[in-house]
């Protein structure tokens, strides 16, 4: 009886407030929401007209500034069968467990909480072999491409970043 009652609100509703739009909840147990379609229109320009993109990557710019950095002052570390000499960047880790999770994951606890450590440290592991792989490149490259005046012709002078 209270589905046909829903069914029948839902349709006088609709009949009498065309503008009035049903929403369903992502969740079974909640109602249908009603909202105004002009409404909505009107906070999303709202909203967009309130970000300012400059401003989000900056801000995104200046963490991951500060993020790389404290990954390429982690100690030298190789895998020798076992993580358990592995520490990760604190500011890295709690950067990952929010990025990952959310702001929610301090209320984590028993076996989920294992699941999230284990998870934050494989990325933080992960990030910071790749950023230390990818800064000794990058060192790599720039001292090929310094110049030299070495009169042996097997220096490599044919390296694309070399244009002397």
């Amino acid at each position: 009886m209270s589905e046909n009652y829903r069914k029948y609100l839902k349709r006088l509703i609709s009949e009498r407030l065309p503008e009035v739009k049903f929403v369903t909840s992502l969740r079974r147990n909640e109602p249908d929401r009603l909202v105004l379609s002009t409404a909505v229109t009107m906070a999303m320009d709202y909203r967009s007209s309130m970000m300012n993109d400059d401003e989000i990557v900056g801000h995104l710019k200046n963490v991951t500034n500060l993020l790389r950095e404290e990954m390429l002052q982690q100690r030298s570390w190789s895998f020798t069968g076992s993580f358990s000499n592995f520490e990760n960047p604190s500011l890295l880790q709690f950067f990952m467990s929010h990025l990952l999770f959310g702001s929610h994951v301090v209320k984590v606890s028993g076996i989920r909480d294992q699941e999230v450590d284990k998870t934050v440290d494989v990325s933080c592991q992960f990030l910071v072999q790749n950023t230390r792989l990818i800064a000794s490149e990058t060192s790599d490259k720039e001292r090929q491409c310094l110049p030299t005046n070495s009169p042996d012709p097997s220096v490599n002078r044919s390296s694309p970043c070399c244009s002397f």
